[in-house]
């Protein structure tokens, strides 16, 4: 028979073990979180022309990045998928106009660019994927730093923000917004350019 310290001392290992075993499931593990944004991420002076990944940052680590998607009416449209890294769709251009202003660009095939486009300058408008024009103020952005590593998207037309619209049950569409939303920014990681179709 074993002692009444031995029984305890079993009682709470069981009970340890059962809870540890029960709270597995509330936290991804390291290789399913999303890759924090680091200080050493670029900032809006520091970013060049080329290709980025482009993670939404809000309160906590988020695990969506700009892509290019189709809306209800078969239209690209620029919206946030779950990051992925064979995704070409969410490897996004960045392409200097002048000194300060970009044009965001995203492959929708091997030869056919789109320019995320400003359908119009009212709060909440979308931003559709349209051929790249030249000096177009639908198509331009600046970028704006509002923390380490994070930068902000604001269309050139109205200095107002890019932030999400959560109203539809399935996609995140990106959306011209105030500059007060969850979406505090965008944390923007160097990539290879897209390749295959």
């Amino acid at each position: 028979m074993l002692a009444a310290p031995a029984l305890v001392t079993i009682a709470v290992i069981a009970v340890s073990l059962v809870i540890a075993a029960g709270h597995s499931g509330d936290k991804p593990g390291p290789s399913q979180r999303p890759a924090p944004v680091s200080s050493s991420s670029p900032s809006a002076a520091t970013l060049k022309d080329g290709w980025y990944t482009v993670r939404a940052i809000t309160g906590a680590p988020s695990a969506y990045c700009l892509a290019a998607v189709r809306d209800n009416q078969n239209q690209p449209i620029l919206a946030q998928l779950k990051c992925d890294d064979h995704d070409r769709t969410q490897r996004v251009r960045l392409e200097s106009t002048s000194g300060t202003t970009y044009k965001v660009e995203i492959r929708l095939g091997p030869n056919e660019p789109a320019c995320a486009t400003l359908d119009s300058t009212d709060t909440g408008a979308r931003l559709h994927m349209n051929g790249c024009a030249t000096g177009t103020r639908l198509q331009s952005f600046t970028l704006t730093s509002t923390g380490p590593g994070v930068v902000q998207l604001k269309p050139l037309a109205t200095g107002m923000c890019l932030g999400v619209d959560n109203s539809s049950p399935t996609t995140l569409y990106a959306m011209q917004t105030t500059c007060d939303t969850p979406v505090r920014g965008y944390g923007f990681a160097p990539a290879p350019a897209p390749t295959g179709r």
